[in-house]
């Protein structure tokens, strides 16, 4: 390890908290998002050791930030609810908005339509008394974008004028590309609801001229956008808007060179996943346009598919709409009724999984007011949200409800686009030997050494999780038991090869696995049960030897 990672791995003193907010800070701007991620990670752990609250704040909105850019929205959103509450305990109105604006646009993509407009609402009622600036413009902004998603166009229009006026008034004046281009995509988006319901697409003039505003301000220097890090983001949004005008246009030629240039900026380092969602909802089109029926259900399938991937749910329902409607057009009513199924079943589970999130944090404020603003209630109050998080406390993977969820996602979503699923069920030998022999400090240690070796070992698509004490489980996506057990025997080999005399002399561990593949109509506990066999079955071979 060089004398650089081992700084980058350590927690930060009290003296340097700064010092690598900064730098991570710098990473967002110059399009390194996992390397600013890592650098707020060590933030957060520094200020919690010397309980710095101000710090700590600090880093869970960067993290929040940081897992908005990269698609990670419903990690994004439990750190950015934490770091506006600390905020808000702080005094710190500027620091409450940023984190605020962060929880509306994790939320609107979540499809958890009331906590976005209330988050955003409160984040511009913060900055109404305080003279105009970047995160007066940036509440505006994340307004306007709550009421798109929520379908509530005419109050979106409103917000985003707003917002437009605002970056006027800043001194100088902040850049409005970023407004635009999601002012279009908006209308983009009404767009293709207005044609479900009318049958054909209705005037466009309004996408239009907002398309050449937006191709118009590209050109100009500094005009990417307020937030740091979306160069790669806006040019790909860009291409994408201005292939879905080509293919409505019927200019085929003109969309697939605008999709090639969607490509190439999505597939930039710091690009948002989602972008690849909006790539398959232009392939939808342009074959629409042709009148290819079946390759046009095939990618909005896809899109569908890539949008649960990346936990992009307000998408996923766009592309739901899209294969309604293209059924319809195919004169297939029964499939286009199955499609309206499935999209009212995804918004009731949206509007359940909304509805509970809600009421966690109905019921943390309750506490909160009951107790006095001191440091040991606001930290009772942190590690409450914490547990409210989608991530094992322990080991910063996934936990088991995370991983539920997303598996019935999955389960659910398999039949549209015929992809394999397998899951890796994975057991710690003799852990209790562990705890035994080399203490319990060594067997969390253990734990979260295990756990970044799945991570280091699996795709990026694919999802490790802590399910309880010393069990693991991991989601291969678009895998076949063949390819999952490939993986798996190189997690093996890791676990046995990793060095563990550096944390116990004589310290040795392995694990068992045992592997199994979704079959049509699985629920997760018929799947983790096949697992769970499989792998008591490894563990019995194991002892035989």
């Amino acid at each position: 390890m060089s004398e650089t990672e081992k700084t980058d791995s350590a927690p930060p003193s009290p003296g340097e908290l700064d010092d690598v907010l900064a730098r991570a800070r710098r990473a967002l701007e110059t399009g390194q998002p996992d390397r600013a991620r890592s650098l707020a990670q060590r933030a957060l752990a520094g200020a919690q050791a010397c309980l710095h609250r101000p710090s700590e704040a600090r880093a869970l909105a960067c993290l929040a930030y940081c897992d908005w850019l990269t698609s990670r929205f419903r990690r994004a959103q439990a750190s950015s609810r934490r770091a506006a509450q600390l905020f808000q305990l702080l005094g710190d109105t500027p620091g409450e908005v940023d984190a605020l604006v962060t929880l509306a646009g994790a939320a609107s993509c979540l499809g958890h339509h009331e906590e976005a407009v209330e988050a955003a609402l409160l984040a511009v009622r913060l900055m109404d008394p305080m003279p105009s600036s970047a995160s007066a413009v940036l509440a505006h902004h994340a307004l306007a974008q709550a009421y798109a998603w929520s379908r509530s166009f005419e109050a979106a229009a409103e917000a985003f004028d707003r917002a437009e006026q605002v970056a006027a008034q800043c001194d100088p004046p902040e850049p409005t590309l970023q407004i635009l281009l999601q002012r279009a995509h908006a209308e983009a988006l009404r767009l293709v609801g207005e044609r479900f319901f009318k049958g054909e697409l209705p005037d466009r003039a309004c996408f239009e001229a907002l398309l050449a505003r937006c191709v118009q301000l590209a050109h100009v220097t500094g005009a990417e956008g307020i937030q740091p890090g979306l160069l790669s983001m806006h040019r790909a949004l860009l291409a994408t808007l201005g292939g879905l005008a080509a293919c409505w246009r019927g200019e085929a030629t003109l969309a697939q060179r605008e999709l090639s240039e969607a490509r190439r900026w999505s597939r930039e380092p710091s690009a948002s996943a989602w972008l690849q969602a909006l790539e398959l909802w232009v392939e939808c089109e342009w074959a629409w346009d042709r009148g290819r029926l079946g390759p046009a259900v095939q990618c909005a399938a896809l899109m569908v598919d890539a949008a649960i991937r990346v936990e992009h749910e307000e998408l996923a329902c766009v592309g739901q709409l899209l294969l309604a409607q293209l059924h319809e057009c195919q004169g297939d009513e029964r499939g286009a009724l199955e499609d309206l199924k499935l999209l009212r079943r995804r918004e009731e589970l949206i509007r359940a999984e909304s509805l509970e999130s809600r009421a966690r944090v109905v019921k943390w404020q309750l506490e909160l007011r009951e107790r006095e603003q001191t440091l040991q209630q606001l930290e009772a109050s942190s590690e409450q949200l914490e547990r409210l998080s989608l991530e094992d406390a322990l080991t910063g993977i996934a936990n088991r409800r995370h991983f539920e969820w997303r598996t019935a996602e999955r389960l659910r979503s398999r039949a549209l686009a015929g992809r394999p699923l397998s899951i890796a069920l994975i057991d710690v030998n003799d852990f209790k030997q562990v705890n035994d022999r080399h203490s319990h400090r060594v067997g969390d240690q253990v734990l979260c050494t295990i756990a970044r070796i799945l991570c280091s070992h699996v795709r990026e698509n694919d999802l490790p999780a802590r399910l309880a004490g010393d069990e693991f489980v991991v989601a291969f996506w678009d895998s076949d038991e063949r390819v999952a057990r490939q993986a798996c025997e190189r997690i093996e080999a890791a676990v046995v090869d990793h060095d563990w005399d550096s944390l116990s002399p004589g310290l040795r561990v392995s694990i068992s696995v045992g592997v199994a593949q979704a079959r049509p109509g699985d629920t997760i506990a018929q799947l983790v049960h096949r697992a769970d066999e499989a792998m008591y079955g490894a563990k019995a071979a194991r002892r035989r030897l």
